[in-house]
């Protein structure tokens, strides 16, 4: 049972480039305290550079990966979001 959002290792997993749902909850986890993010996504479908300025303006962690096993057991919570083969294929 968690009663708050405080201290919390986070990752989001897929395509995060264009989605909207890693996007908000990026900004609104931000406002916890403590809490860490992990941005674990192929390259071209890492989180957009806005979103990482917002975060380092307001002193918020967070790390890029693109391999899931070595971040997965550091974390509380995993966010995922499916990637769209026809973006693989390109």
């Amino acid at each position: 049972e968690c009663k708050t959002a405080n201290g919390l290792s986070v990752a989001f997993i897929g395509a995060l480039d264009n989605g909207r749902t890693v996007r908000s909850l990026t900004y609104l986890l931000s406002k916890f305290d403590r809490i860490k993010f992990y941005f674990i996504a192929p390259r071209e479908m890492q989180v957009k550079p806005d979103i990482l300025a917002y975060l380092d303006k307001y002193k918020v962690s967070y790390e890029l990966a693109s391999d899931p096993s070595k971040i997965i057991s550091q974390v509380d919570v995993v966010y995922q979001t499916r990637i769209d083969r026809e973006r693989l294929q390109r």
